[in-house]
C-alpha cells in the first residue's frame, strides 16, 4: 500500500490533511468506547490497558501509537501500553496481563475481528469496539479539513 502523500506528490492542486492521530479527541472517544465495553462483571477498574493499533510500515507510526497510549493513560488514569496487531498479539496481551483492550481502529472489519479474537484468546475481559462514528472523531475530521483548507488557501490552491 502506498501512502496518500506519495500518490499525489506530482499534483500540486491536491492538498492532503494531516493524519488523524494521535489526538486528545481520539483519546476521549477511546475512553468512551472502553466504558461502553466494560459492563457487568467486566466493570472492575481498568488497571492494565492495551491500546491496539493496526501498525504501519512508517516508523513514525510507532511513535504516534506510543503518544496515543500516553494520552489515553492521562484520560483513563490507568497504565496504557501500545501494541500493534501481529500474529503474537494474544501472547502479548496475556504477558502484559491486560484488563482491557482499547481498539485504536476506525471501523469494524478484519483488524477489529483480529483484536477481538486476540483479546478473547488471552482472556481479556474488556475489548472495546472501534472508534466508529463517534462525535469526537467527526470533530477531529472537520478540524483536519479546516486546517488543510486554510493551508491550501495560503498557498493559492483552490478548495473544492
Amino acid at each position: 500500500v502506498t501512502a496518500i502523500p506519495g500518490l499525489v506528490r506530482d499534483r500540486p492542486e491536491v492538498v492532503v490533511a494531516r493524519h488523524l492521530g494521535p489526538d486528545p479527541r481520539l483519546s476521549r472517544a477511546l475512553a468512551e468506547r472502553l466504558r461502553d465495553a466494560a459492563v457487568g462483571p467486566a466493570s472492575d477498574p481498568l488497571d492494565q490497558v492495551a491500546l491496539v493499533g493496526s501498525g504501519s510500515t512508517h516508523l513514525s507510526a510507532v511513535d504516534d501509537l506510543a503518544a496515543a497510549a500516553r494520552d489515553l493513560e492521562r484520560v483513563l488514569g490507568a497504565p496504557v501500553s501500545p501494541l500493534s496487531i501481529t500474529a503474537e498479539l494474544s501472547g502479548a496481551l496475556a504477558e502484559f496481563q491486560a484488563s482491557a483492550v482499547a481498539s485504536y481502529l476506525l471501523a469494524e472489519g478484519h483488524f477489529a475481528r483480529t483484536v477481538w479474537a486476540a483479546g478473547a484468546t488471552a482472556g481479556v475481559p474488556v475489548v472495546s469496539t472501534p472508534i466508529g462514528a463517534h462525535p469526537a472523531l467527526i470533530e477531529l475530521i472537520l478540524a483536519r479539513y479546516d486546517a488543510a483548507a486554510a493551508s491550501a488557501s495560503e498557498t493559492g490552491v483552490p478548495v473544492r
